[in-house]
């Protein structure tokens, strides 16, 4: 499985929709990965008033993201897994305000790092419900967070990562068939082993990709239109040279 983001024309809306099955039938993908592409906004922090700025999430932030999952679900999900990613509270906050923004907090006044942390993580978790009552099969989620640099800060790991983390990761893995874990290191840095010891896998459930649908075949899926993905009665028959 490879995964790509796509450009800024489509990440949100029917294009976000389109280039992530068109790209699921162009490369023979086992799942659909949807993509995580919101966040808060960069937030700028010059002194500890500023973190006054984060605020708790509105309950109807990830509709555009959730659109986007419903649509694809809508077209691919009787014939597909559909895995959307779900990003960390550790990745939004580094998103928003910088990592070392965050480090140097973490040692001055932990208890803002802790509180934007905690509004991420109510969010993402209200954002996986309603993931799963659209029907997901289950989630890819990335962290960050175990990078050699972080750990100049002793115990940062498992104070502002693992706790928020598995909160998360255990939201994701209640009632669902298939979840990935990837651990990320976006800043090419090496990872602590203790990132890779502490994080829970998803075991026993096995990590393969596979497809569960006997009707379905990725051969015939490659000659007609995703818009097509949803019909599941009969065969969907395409002239022969035609262009869809």
């Amino acid at each position: 499985a490879f995964f790509m983001h796509f450009g800024k024309d489509a990440r949100i809306g029917e294009k976000a929709i389109d280039a992530h099955l068109r790209y699921f039938l162009s490369t023979g993908m086992d799942f659909v990965k949807i993509q995580f592409e919101q966040g808060y906004g960069r937030i700028r922090i010059d002194k500890s008033e500023d973190w006054e700025q984060i605020k708790p999430l509105p309950a109807d932030f990830f509709t555009p993201t959730l659109e986007i999952v419903k649509g694809i679900y809508d077209i691919a999900g009787a014939n597909a897994m559909i895995l959307p990613t779900v990003y960390s509270p550790f990745q939004m906050l580094i998103q928003s305000v910088g990592a070392k923004t965050v480090m140097a907090y973490a040692q001055t006044e932990p208890e803002r790092v802790k509180k934007a942390l905690e509004y991420f993580t109510e969010a993402i978790i209200r954002y996986v419900i309603a993931c799963k009552n659209i029907g997901v099969d289950g989630f890819y989620t990335p962290t960050q967070g175990g990078e050699s640099k972080f750990y100049i800060i002793p115990g940062f790991f498992e104070t502002f990562v693992k706790p928020y983390d598995i909160r998360v990761m255990q939201e994701c893995n209640d009632g669902t068939l298939f979840n990935i874990l990837h651990i990320c290191d976006f800043s090419r840095g090496r990872l602590n082993a203790r990132l890779q010891r502490s994080h829970p896998t998803f075991a026993p459930r096995p990590q393969i990709c596979f497809i569960y649908l006997q009707e379905f075949c990725l051969l015939a899926a490659q000659k007609i239109s995703w818009r097509d993905l949803g019909k599941r009665t009969g065969d969907v028959e395409v002239p022969e040279n035609e262009i869809l």
